[in-house]
């Protein structure tokens, strides 16, 4: 575990090797509070795959669905869709968090 990462409260410092620009905004970090999550986050994501015909069989292993939770997650709340555009070296670090963190 690194400086940037705190399993006990859930706190996460995605730092991004390069800036990431989506919607008009610029990102060099992005800070998530995975401790703030409950029960009904999960619930919610899982109804809201199942609303758009996805399924995650093991929510653990479903990159889709680690990626919807951090965005429930996020300090700068930022959404689904931009978490999905990180580059896949940051992305691939958030979903591990995530899963970890679950």
């Amino acid at each position: 575990m690194n400086e940037n990462e705190n399993a006990v409260t859930g706190l996460f410092k995605l730092e991004l090797d390069e800036p990431f620009e989506h919607d008009g905004k610029t990102y060099t970090e992005l800070n998530f509070d995975f401790g703030k999550l409950r029960t009904k986050d999960m619930l919610s994501v899982e109804r809201e795959m199942q609303s758009q015909g996805l399924y995650a069989l093991s929510p653990k292993f479903s990159g889709d669905f680690l990626i919807r939770l951090a965005a429930r997650a996020s300090a700068e709340r930022v959404g689904q869709g931009a978490l999905s555009a990180l580059p896949i070296s940051a992305g691939s670090r958030l979903i591990n968090y995530a899963r970890n963190f679950l």
